[in-house]
C-alpha cells in the first residue's frame, strides 16, 4: 500500500514564500530561488532538489552548498509544519 501524505494548502504556500524570500537560500542557490528549487515529497518527507535553470551557466552546485540549502529548507518546512510529515491530514 502507498503512503498518502496530504498537506493544506496555505501551510504549503507559507513554505514556498519563507523559501522564496529566504537572503540565505538565495545567497547558496541564485536568485530567484523559485528557479533553482523543486520540492518534491520521499518516504513522508519533504525533500528538495536543486535545480539549474535552463540557459543559466553554472557549474552544479557543490556538495557544501547542497547541504547548507538543505539546512535551510528543512529549517524552512520544520517551522511552517506542525509535527512530522505523516501527521499532517
Amino acid at each position: 500500500m502507498e503512503d498518502v501524505v496530504g498537506v493544506r494548502l496555505d501551510l504549503l504556500a507559507s513554505i514556498v514564500e519563507d523559501m522564496i524570500s529566504s537572503k540565505d537560500l538565495e545567497s547558496v542557490l541564485g536568485s530567484p530561488v523559485m528557479a533553482h528549487v523543486a520540492m518534491t515529497v520521499e518516504d513522508g518527507q519533504f525533500k528538495f532538489r536543486t535545480l539549474i535553470p535552463d540557459g543559466e551557466e553554472r557549474e552544479p552546485y557543490t556538495d557544501e552548498e547542497v547541504i547548507r540549502a538543505s539546512e535551510i529548507v528543512d529549517q524552512i518546512v520544520s517551522d511552517r509544519l506542525p509535527g512530522d510529515l505523516p501527521e499532517v491530514k
